[in-house]
C-alpha cells in the first residue's frame, strides 16, 4: 500500500513538473506565472519522495534520484535548450540582448530622456528634439497618437493595416493588423516618451519612442513586425532585422512577404488600375 502512494506521487510531481515546464515556455504571462507554480509543487513533491527514498535505500540511489529529478526540471523549463535565454525566450525583448554585437536599448538617445520635465507639444516648424510624454495609441504598426499629434517611428517601416501576408501553409493572414497588435502588446499601458526629430509633408512628427530605457522601434524590428528603413543602409535598426531574419520570428516566421513600401507600390498601382 505504501508502495502504491509513493508511486501515486511521484507521478504527481512528474505531471507537475511537466505542465509547469509548458508553461513557463508559453508567450502567455499568465501561462508562465502558472507554470512557475506547478514547477515549484513538483519540485517539492520530489524532495519530500526523496526523503522517503534516503530513509529507505540510503545516500547513492537518492542521489541518482535526484540528478534524474534535476535533469527532468530543467529538461522541462527549457534551461537545456538555450540555457537561462531558454525561459525567456518567448518575451521577444530577450531577442536583443541575447547578441553581444548588437547595440542593446540602453545604447539609443531614447533610453536616458528624462521624463520629469515634459516639454509643451512642437508647434508650426520648430520641431526638432521636443520631447512628447504621455499615453499613446496605437494608430498602426509604425504610427503612434500622443498629445493630440500623429507620431511616426524614425528608421523603419512596418506593414500597413490592409497589409495581407502568405503563409508556409499557402494561407493568407492581416500581417499588418497583428503587428499593430504586437506594438500595443509592447507598449502596455506605460506611457511613452517619444523625441521629435522633425515634421513629414502631411505634418505628421516623426522620431525615436521609449517606455522607461527601451526603444520601441528596436523592440519591434527586433521581434521581426517592422524593418530597418530600406534607404538606410546603416541604419541602427539594421542588426535588430538581421537578427529577427536569423531567427525566423515575426513576419520572417512565415513565406516571403511584399515589404511595406512595396505593398503600397502595389496598392497605388491596382487603384490606377482601376
Amino acid at each position: 500500500m505504501i508502495s502504491i502512494i509513493r508511486i501515486v506521487f511521484i507521478m504527481l510531481g512528474v505531471s507537475a513538473i511537466s505542465l509547469g515546464g509548458s508553461g513557463v515556455q508559453s508567450s502567455n504571462s499568465i501561462m508562465q506565472g502558472g507554470g512557475f507554480v506547478s514547477l515549484l509543487v513538483g519540485a517539492i513533491i520530489m524532495f519530500f519522495i526523496a526523503r522517503i527514498v534516503w530513509r529507505s535505500v540510503g545516500c547513492l540511489v537518492t542521489s541518482v534520484f535526484l540528478v534524474v529529478v534535476l535533469y527532468f526540471v530543467a529538461s522541462s523549463s527549457g534551461l537545456l535548450n538555450n540555457g537561462v535565454g531558454g525561459l525567456v525566450e518567448k518575451t521577444g525583448l530577450s531577442e536583443v540582448l541575447s547578441n553581444n554585437n548588437v547595440k542593446t536599448p540602453e545604447q539609443y538617445p531614447a533610453a536616458h530622456i528624462n521624463t520629469s520635465q515634459q516639454q509643451e507639444a512642437p508647434q508650426n516648424e520648430q520641431v526638432a528634439d521636443t520631447t512628447l510624454y504621455g499615453q499613446a495609441t496605437v494608430v498602426n504598426a509604425n504610427t503612434v497618437q500622443i498629445q493630440g499629434f500623429m507620431f511616426k517611428f524614425m528608421g523603419l517601416d512596418a506593414p500597413d493595416p490592409n497589409q495581407i501576408c502568405p503563409k508556409v501553409s499557402g494561407a493568407t493572414y492581416a500581417c499588418g493588423v497583428e503587428a499593430a497588435n504586437v506594438l500595443k502588446k509592447l507598449i502596455g499601458a506605460s506611457p511613452l516618451t517619444c523625441i521629435v526629430k522633425g515634421k513629414n509633408a502631411d505634418n505628421s512628427l516623426y522620431g525615436v519612442c521609449s517606455v522607461g530605457s527601451y526603444d520601441v522601434g528596436a523592440a519591434l524590428v527586433s521581434v521581426g513586425w517592422a524593418l530597418a528603413y530600406p534607404d538606410d543602409k546603416t541604419s541602427v535598426y539594421m542588426p535588430y532585422q538581421k537578427q529577427a531574419m536569423s531567427k525566423k520570428v515575426g513576419l520572417w516566421s512565415e513565406a516571403e512577404f511584399a515589404k511595406p513600401w512595396e505593398w503600397r507600390e502595389l496598392m497605388k498601382n491596382t487603384k490606377r488600375a482601376w
